[in-house]
């Protein structure tokens, strides 16, 4: 089983994406969480805040002994937190939502974690 993560510009892109990863070899399913990129051009300080952002919720879910921060993935976007990958359990899961929810700046978290 596959995750697909992250962002894309159309949803052709999303559709052909999960289109490509079924195609591969050993695929049994595929969760598709990529987002629709918003329309409009982001300035260069909305892109570093994000990028803080991001290095804050790493580094919290790193030092968290309640999360597996090494198989989560972390995207955001507009302070919109995207949390993907797999978790060992759904605490595991509820505590990376909660690590993510609480930094200063995080305006809203959607928790695409898969417990495996």
């Amino acid at each position: 089983r596959v995750q697909l993560n992250g962002f894309v510009r159309t949803e052709a892109m999303r559709t052909q994406a999960v289109a490509l990863a079924r195609r591969v070899n050993g695929v049994v399913g595929v969760d598709n969480n990529l987002k629709l990129k918003q329309a409009g051009d982001r300035t260069a300080g909305e892109v570093v805040d994000d990028n803080s952002l991001t290095a804050s919720v790493k580094s919290a879910l790193a030092s968290d002994p309640r999360t597996n921060a090494f198989r989560i993935n972390v995207e955001i976007r507009d302070a919109v937190v995207l949390l993907a990958g797999f978790v060992n359990s759904a605490e595991g899961r509820t505590a990376a939502g909660e690590v993510a929810r609480g930094i200063s700046g995080v305006t809203r978290v959607d928790n695409q974690l898969a417990v495996k």
